[in-house]
């Protein structure tokens, strides 16, 4: 299927060589849209994108290495992480907390961003399934469990800003993911990560 320029080009093609055989004559209208040719819409788009910048893909929080900043890395996926105490060590992760009794597991998810990041950071969630699931087992003496199950939930970036300053966290990238989390959290990780 040809586009509706692809058409008017053949059009124009066409009346130019029976202007020239002297089979059609130019009918001179009072709309000047109808004399620009496809040819002359071509020729303005051009210089048009001549003049055009680009803006520039390297932001200043790039050139500080602000990792708490979404204006980074803008042409790379970026995953919240924020900083846990998980058997009394602190590291981070993706946001996770504890299940409660009679939600679902996306209900969970949408509580921990609310209860961590506030109510200012908009998320939309994609499915009501989690992606995936990271498991551990508890180091010491826990009467009550081995270990944990950590069900992961895709989810993408509206709008707004993580008001709590008290959490730490950092946008990272696939690259940076790897070096700031555990290896077997991020081969689980992995498993269900878009480039």
């Amino acid at each position: 299927m040809k586009s509706d320029h692809e058409l008017r080009k053949e059009k124009d093609k066409l009346q130019q060589a029976l202007i020239k055989a002297g089979k059609m004559e130019i009918e001179l209208d009072s709309d000047a849209r109808s004399l620009q040719t496809a040819q002359d819409f071509e020729d303005i788009t051009q210089e048009e994108l001549a003049k055009f910048n680009f803006t520039p893909r390297i932001t200043e929080d790039d050139k500080s290495n602000n990792l708490s900043s979404l204006n980074r890395k803008l042409d790379d996926t970026l995953m919240l992480l924020c900083g846990q105490n998980i058997d009394k060590n602190k590291i981070f992760a993706l946001p996770q907390a504890q299940w409660n009794e009679g939600e679902t597991l996306r209900q969970t998810a949408e509580r921990i961003v609310a209860e961590n990041f506030g109510t200012e950071l908009k998320v939309h969630f994609y499915g009501h399934a989690p992606c995936g699931f990271y498991k551990y087992k508890y180091k010491g003496e826990q009467k009550s469990s081995i270990g944990a199950k950590v069900f992961f939930y895709r989810a993408a970036y509206k709008c707004g800003e993580v008001k709590d300053k008290t959490v730490k966290i950092e946008w990272v990238n696939e690259e940076k993911l790897k070096v700031k989390v555990r290896e077997s959290y991020y081969n689980s990780v992995s498993q269900f990560l878009v480039s």
